[in-house]
């Protein structure tokens, strides 16, 4: 005679997205379900979590749409950035990341540090090609022009 081990469905919360697992019914009762961490699986919250996760792509295809209105918007402008340079050219350190980021804020374009890609340091005056991460899948190009102050 062989032993049925009794299951039960949970939708099990991890981070922030919504899974569902089949989990033994001591656990999911004694532990997952009492330490809030999961609920039980009935249609309803099968519907809702749906719901969820198609609101959940709406969300970031709006995103993405956004995304590419600013790729558009950068391919057709150069940010000027004054900086101090020595007399042939040379700038005094090399140009950060915050550097690009307030300048690109002038022309009313918000942007994070860290949405700079990797570059080579610039550290001589003139015109550079940068790219920057607007979404996960939209890398847009930024045209810069280094002059020097004064």
């Amino acid at each position: 005679m062989s032993k049925k081990k009794a299951k039960m469905e949970v939708i099990e919360f991890v981070g922030d997205t919504n899974r569902i697992r089949k989990v033994k019914a001591g656990y999911g009762i004694n532990y997952l379900i009492a330490k809030k961490k999961a609920i039980f699986s009935t249609t309803l919250e099968r519907k809702k979590l749906l719901e969820d996760e198609k609101k959940s792509k709406r969300r970031e295809k709006k995103r993405e749409e956004v995304a590419h209105k600013i790729k558009r918007q950068m391919a057709k402008m150069v940010v000027v950035i004054p900086i101090n340079a020595g007399k042939e050219g040379h700038i005094f350190g090399t140009l950060s990341p915050l550097q690009i980021v307030e300048a690109i804020a002038k022309h009313k374009i918000t942007l994070k540090v860290n949405q700079i890609l990797a570059y080579d340091p610039i550290k001589k005056i003139g015109e550079y090609v940068i790219d920057i991460q607007l979404h996960a899948n939209v890398i847009a190009e930024l045209n810069i022009k280094l002059e020097k102050k004064g």
